[in-house]
């Protein structure tokens, strides 16, 4: 008897793609129920999309026009010419209005049918009338999770190792680095390339000013991707800020082991934020956690620029279990701690930096079920 895995498709889609990874099997079938075909009807395609199976699947869907969720004879209907006596039914009730699945499941219950619930952000599988649950053993990836959402992302390269990053760090502590140099240095961000001996004797202006103790900067730090006196535009924002998105990176893999972590990466989504960047992207527990790191948090206005940006793309196309933190190298301040954790993202300061094992302990938390 052939099987086939029942999903009620709403806003969120990771329930409906885990229960179908973890059960699934060469040769079942897929039907999608939804509502509001404006909505929904694309969200079975992301669905698809994410699952990239490499062997025929068939898929079909049930879709129920804007209204039609909450009429139960109209959806009973279009159920029973769906159905048949020769398949058996793994029916995923999460997802949809809870009326539309009491009607999915008073009408599956005519059928070979088995029923379960996706307690989400929880990893298990809730059986009915049964007290265990299931534990949910399928973990997504960055790439998998985003699909699930529509983005499509792309992501930069670790330039430098984790030993030399926070010896980076250090010096960034102890205040031994050159901070006119940094921030001069930021104006050239968007350079392809820069000459080193160029940019120290020419005259300057306000846009691309000189940069005096540039190559002795370059030669304290002992910076192994300069080559020949050159300044690539990845290694001008690795010295600019870079660094400490690759220390958060580097300590996430260390502390954490993350199912998959991602570094600068650029996602593009819907059109109201088409295009985004985010500096360390990872999943653990099949939550989607972000890290935006700055060096410092100059200013009310900046600090709520960030934190607004965060919020936005969170609520746009992140989904419900995505979880933001904001990690800033500026000193510790509770009223602006207060004033994002208002907007569900989470601000961390040098002091909570500094003590990386508390920080890391409340990431690992956050992942658990």
């Amino acid at each position: 008897m052939s099987k086939t895995i029942v999903s009620i498709v709403s806003e969120q889609t990771i329930p409906n793609y885990l229960f179908i990874k973890e059960m699934f099997l060469p040769g079942d079938s897929l039907l999608f129920i939804s509502s509001s075909p404006e909505k929904f009807r694309e969200r079975i395609g992301w669905i698809i999309k994410a699952l990239d199976y490499h062997f025929p699947c068939e898929t079909d869907s049930v879709i129920f026009p804007a209204g039609g969720e909450e009429r139960w004879d109209d959806m009973k209907k279009r159920l029973l010419e769906k159905l048949s006596n020769e398949k058996q039914y793994f029916v995923n009730l999460t997802g949809g209005t809870k009326y539309m699945s009491l009607l999915v499941q008073h009408v599956f219950e005519r059928y070979n049918s088995k029923f379960a619930y996706i307690p989400l952000p929880k990893n298990c599988i809730l059986i009915p009338n049964q007290n265990e649950s299931v534990t949910l053993k399928y973990r997504l990836s960055v790439g998998e999770y985003l699909s699930n959402y529509n983005i499509t992302y792309s992501q930069k390269e670790v330039m430098e190792e984790a030993s030399y990053t926070e010896a980076f760090f250090d010096k960034f502590i102890r205040g031994e680095l050159d901070f006119k140099v940094i921030d001069l240095l930021r104006a050239y961000r968007n350079k392809k390339q820069i000459n080193i001996s160029e940019v120290e004797t020419c005259e300057g202006t306000e846009k691309y000013p000189s940069i005096r103790g540039l190559a002795a900067f370059v030669d304290d730090i002992h910076f192994p991707a300069m080559s020949k006196g050159i300044l690539n535009k990845a290694e001008i924002c690795y010295l600019t800020g870079g660094w400490f998105e690759e220390y958060m990176f580097h300590k996430i893999e260390e502390y954490i082991h993350p199912q998959d972590i991602c570094l600068g990466v650029l996602i593009q989504g819907t059109e109201k934020h088409n295009q985004n960047d985010l500096d360390v992207v990872f999943t653990s527990g099949n939550k989607l956690f972000v890290i935006e790191c700055k060096t410092g948090i100059v200013g009310e206005r900046m600090f709520n620029e960030t934190v607004y940006k965060a919020t936005a793309i969170k609520e746009a196309v992140l989904g419900l279990s995505a979880k933001t933190f904001i990690v800033s190298l500026a000193v510790n301040d509770e009223k602006l701690k207060r004033t994002a954790k208002n907007m569900g993202i989470d601000y961390k300061s040098r002091e909570d930096v500094l003590d990386l094992d508390a920080f890391m302990k409340e990431i690992r938390n956050a992942a658990k079920d």
